[in-house]
């Protein structure tokens, strides 16, 4: 199979990105569909945030579980085993 394989859709207002917080490495990649707006946050905004709201940390823990899931979901439905493509 080559190409890209569509796990999801993001809404206005949901983040995306958030291994980099996690500094986590993944083959995922996010295509605009329509212009956006991006904001960059420094490392150290986003730790100090974190250390200082515990439930935001909660969030995007639960957040990328909910993505994870969801392309496990994809790939198992496409007949794919996990570590199949790319080691995902």
């Amino acid at each position: 199979m080559c190409g890209r394989i569509e796990v999801g859709v993001s809404e206005k207002g949901e983040m995306i990105g958030q291994t980099a917080l996690t500094r986590e490495r993944t083959k995922v990649v996010t295509v605009a569909g329509e212009i956006l707006t991006v904001v960059v946050l420094p490392l150290e905004t986003v730790d100090e945030l974190i250390r200082t709201r515990p439930r935001l940390a909660a969030e995007i823990g639960e957040s990328l579980e909910f993505k994870r899931t969801q392309a496990e979901a994809r790939l198992a439905e496409l007949g794919i085993a996990r570590g199949g493509i790319l080691g995902l």
